[in-house]
Protein backbone atom coordinates (compact mmCIF):
# COMPACT_ATOMS: atom_id res chain seq x y z
CA UNK A 1 0.00 0.00 0.00
CA UNK A 2 0.92 3.54 -0.99
CA UNK A 3 1.54 6.13 2.09
CA UNK A 4 -1.22 8.10 3.32
CA UNK A 5 -1.34 11.58 2.16
CA UNK A 6 -0.41 13.95 5.04
CA UNK A 7 -2.12 17.09 5.58
CA UNK A 8 -1.53 19.65 8.46
CA UNK A 9 -4.64 22.20 8.87
CA UNK A 10 -2.94 24.94 10.95
CA UNK A 11 -3.75 29.11 11.48
CA UNK A 12 -4.68 31.25 13.81
CA UNK A 13 -7.99 31.41 16.07
CA UNK A 14 -11.19 31.48 15.01
CA UNK A 15 -10.44 30.07 11.30
CA UNK A 16 -12.78 27.38 10.28
CA UNK A 17 -10.67 24.23 11.70
CA UNK A 18 -13.16 22.74 13.43
CA UNK A 19 -16.34 23.16 10.57
CA UNK A 20 -13.56 22.15 8.04
CA UNK A 21 -12.45 19.08 9.90
CA UNK A 22 -16.48 18.01 10.20
CA UNK A 23 -16.87 18.12 6.58
CA UNK A 24 -13.92 16.91 5.58
CA UNK A 25 -14.86 13.81 7.92
CA UNK A 26 -18.77 13.39 6.13
CA UNK A 27 -16.62 13.53 2.63
CA UNK A 28 -13.88 11.05 3.33
CA UNK A 29 -15.59 8.69 5.55
CA UNK A 30 -13.77 5.78 4.80
CA UNK A 31 -9.96 7.23 3.59
CA UNK A 32 -9.66 9.85 6.94
CA UNK A 33 -7.88 9.58 9.88
CA UNK A 34 -7.67 12.99 11.81
CA UNK A 35 -5.49 13.69 14.49
CA UNK A 36 -6.77 15.88 17.25
CA UNK A 37 -5.51 19.02 18.14
CA UNK A 38 -3.07 18.30 21.39
CA UNK A 39 -4.07 21.33 23.35
CA UNK A 40 -7.97 20.93 22.96
CA UNK A 41 -7.43 17.18 24.78
CA UNK A 42 -5.49 18.97 27.48
CA UNK A 43 -7.99 21.96 28.25
CA UNK A 44 -11.25 19.56 28.14
CA UNK A 45 -9.19 16.97 30.09
CA UNK A 46 -8.48 19.17 33.29
CA UNK A 47 -5.79 21.69 32.93
CA UNK A 48 -8.19 25.09 33.23
CA UNK A 49 -8.30 27.71 30.58
CA UNK A 50 -7.25 31.36 31.65
CA UNK A 51 -9.91 33.13 32.08
CA UNK A 52 -10.70 36.46 34.43
CA UNK A 53 -10.71 35.90 38.07
CA UNK A 54 -9.88 32.05 37.58
CA UNK A 55 -6.64 31.36 35.81
CA UNK A 56 -3.75 34.35 35.00
CA UNK A 57 -2.88 33.95 31.34
CA UNK A 58 1.15 34.78 31.34
CA UNK A 59 3.83 33.74 28.80
CA UNK A 60 5.63 31.82 31.88
CA UNK A 61 1.72 29.69 31.61
CA UNK A 62 1.84 29.47 28.25
CA UNK A 63 5.32 27.85 27.85
CA UNK A 64 4.36 25.25 30.52
CA UNK A 65 1.31 24.27 28.98
CA UNK A 66 3.33 24.33 25.21
CA UNK A 67 5.83 21.53 26.95
CA UNK A 68 2.23 19.39 27.47
CA UNK A 69 1.21 20.21 24.19
CA UNK A 70 4.28 19.40 22.17
CA UNK A 71 4.82 15.80 24.39
CA UNK A 72 0.91 15.10 23.47
CA UNK A 73 0.55 15.79 20.32
CA UNK A 74 4.44 13.93 19.55
CA UNK A 75 2.63 10.99 20.19
CA UNK A 76 -0.48 11.17 18.70
CA UNK A 77 0.63 11.68 15.37
CA UNK A 78 2.92 8.63 16.24
CA UNK A 79 -0.14 6.68 17.23
CA UNK A 80 -1.89 7.93 13.78
CA UNK A 81 0.64 6.64 11.55
CA UNK A 82 0.67 3.33 13.18
CA UNK A 83 -3.21 3.66 12.78
CA UNK A 84 -3.12 4.79 9.13
CA UNK A 85 -1.01 2.39 8.13
CA UNK A 86 -2.93 -0.76 10.10
CA UNK A 87 -6.33 0.30 9.13
CA UNK A 88 -5.27 0.83 5.86
CA UNK A 89 -6.18 5.04 5.54
CA UNK A 90 -5.14 6.61 2.45
CA UNK A 91 -5.51 10.55 4.37
CA UNK A 92 -4.67 11.99 7.41
CA UNK A 93 -5.39 15.19 8.18
CA UNK A 94 -3.44 16.82 11.23
CA UNK A 95 -5.60 19.17 13.66
CA UNK A 96 -2.00 21.24 14.43
CA UNK A 97 1.25 19.64 14.38
CA UNK A 98 3.88 19.85 17.21
CA UNK A 99 5.75 22.86 15.10
CA UNK A 100 2.67 25.19 15.58
CA UNK A 101 3.74 25.16 19.49
CA UNK A 102 6.61 27.86 17.68
CA UNK A 103 4.02 30.29 17.41
CA UNK A 104 2.63 30.37 21.04
CA UNK A 105 5.83 30.97 22.45
CA UNK A 106 8.76 33.36 21.99
CA UNK A 107 11.21 33.34 20.02
CA UNK A 108 11.93 31.48 16.21
CA UNK A 109 11.01 28.15 15.25
CA UNK A 110 14.35 27.11 15.04
CA UNK A 111 14.84 28.19 18.79
CA UNK A 112 11.54 25.89 19.32
CA UNK A 113 12.91 22.91 17.73
CA UNK A 114 16.34 23.52 19.17
CA UNK A 115 14.70 23.62 22.61
CA UNK A 116 13.11 20.35 21.99
CA UNK A 117 15.66 18.59 20.13
CA UNK A 118 13.98 17.84 16.65
CA UNK A 119 14.85 18.82 13.06
CA UNK A 120 13.16 21.77 11.30
CA UNK A 121 13.73 20.29 7.70
CA UNK A 122 12.89 16.88 8.98
CA UNK A 123 9.50 17.96 10.52
CA UNK A 124 8.66 19.93 7.46
CA UNK A 125 9.22 16.60 5.20
CA UNK A 126 7.26 14.70 7.24
CA UNK A 127 3.81 16.27 5.64
CA UNK A 128 2.39 16.16 2.03
CA UNK A 129 0.83 19.29 2.55
CA UNK A 130 0.00 22.40 5.25
CA UNK A 131 -3.31 24.15 4.83
CA UNK A 132 -3.22 27.74 7.17
CA UNK A 133 -7.27 28.68 7.62
CA UNK A 134 -6.97 32.05 7.96
CA UNK A 135 -7.79 33.79 11.61
CA UNK A 136 -10.72 35.79 11.55
CA UNK A 137 -9.15 38.47 13.42
CA UNK A 138 -7.04 39.25 10.44
CA UNK A 139 -9.72 39.60 7.93
CA UNK A 140 -12.28 40.73 10.64
CA UNK A 141 -11.28 41.80 14.00
CA UNK A 142 -14.16 43.71 14.62
CA UNK A 143 -16.18 40.37 14.67
CA UNK A 144 -13.03 38.58 16.19
CA UNK A 145 -13.69 40.69 18.74
CA UNK A 146 -17.42 39.72 19.35
CA UNK A 147 -17.10 36.22 18.93
CA UNK A 148 -14.25 35.74 21.13
CA UNK A 149 -15.76 38.43 24.21
CA UNK A 150 -14.18 38.01 26.95
CA UNK A 151 -14.17 34.23 26.96
CA UNK A 152 -10.50 33.71 25.67
CA UNK A 153 -8.15 35.21 27.66
CA UNK A 154 -5.21 35.85 26.15
CA UNK A 155 -6.41 35.60 22.33
CA UNK A 156 -7.53 39.53 21.66
CA UNK A 157 -7.26 40.57 17.98
CA UNK A 158 -3.34 41.91 18.46
CA UNK A 159 -2.70 38.42 20.18
CA UNK A 160 -4.90 36.85 17.82
CA UNK A 161 -3.15 38.29 14.85
CA UNK A 162 0.29 37.37 16.32
CA UNK A 163 0.05 33.87 16.60
CA UNK A 164 -1.52 34.17 12.59
CA UNK A 165 1.94 36.04 11.27
CA UNK A 166 4.29 33.46 13.47
CA UNK A 167 1.93 30.42 11.85
CA UNK A 168 2.68 31.69 8.50
CA UNK A 169 6.23 32.32 9.08
CA UNK A 170 6.42 29.00 10.86
CA UNK A 171 5.51 27.28 7.80
CA UNK A 172 6.78 29.36 5.19
CA UNK A 173 9.48 26.83 4.11
CA UNK A 174 6.96 23.97 3.13
CA UNK A 175 7.14 22.97 -0.72
CA UNK A 176 3.18 22.68 -0.80
CA UNK A 177 2.22 25.70 2.11
CA UNK A 178 -1.32 26.90 1.27
CA UNK A 179 -3.04 29.87 2.72
CA UNK A 180 -6.89 29.83 2.45
CA UNK A 181 -7.94 33.59 2.98
CA UNK A 182 -10.89 34.23 5.56
CA UNK A 183 -14.63 34.83 4.11
CA UNK A 184 -18.06 35.93 5.29
CA UNK A 185 -19.34 32.31 3.59
CA UNK A 186 -17.58 29.78 5.34
CA UNK A 187 -19.56 27.33 3.64
CA UNK A 188 -17.11 28.61 0.92
CA UNK A 189 -13.70 28.24 2.61
CA UNK A 190 -14.89 24.79 3.42
CA UNK A 191 -15.32 23.80 -0.27
CA UNK A 192 -12.17 25.00 -1.44
CA UNK A 193 -10.43 22.91 1.12
CA UNK A 194 -12.33 20.07 0.14
CA UNK A 195 -11.60 20.48 -3.34
CA UNK A 196 -8.27 21.16 -2.40
CA UNK A 197 -7.54 17.61 -0.83
CA UNK A 198 -9.55 15.84 -3.17
CA UNK A 199 -7.40 16.65 -6.08
CA UNK A 200 -4.58 15.59 -3.88
CA UNK A 201 -5.59 11.96 -3.50
CA UNK A 202 -6.53 12.03 -7.04
CA UNK A 203 -3.02 12.89 -7.93
CA UNK A 204 -1.25 10.26 -4.97
CA UNK A 205 -2.96 7.13 -7.24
Amino acid sequence: MSQPLRVVLTGGPCGGKSKTLAALERTFPNDLLVVPEAAMILLSGGIPRPSHGVTVWTQEWQDDFEHAVFALSHSLERIADRRAATEGKRLIIYDRSCLDGAAYVEGTVEEFCKQYRFSYEKELARFDVVIHLQSLAAWDPAQYELYVGEHRVGEDVATANLREQKLLTVWEKHKRHVVVKGSPNLKEKVDRVTALITGLLAESQ
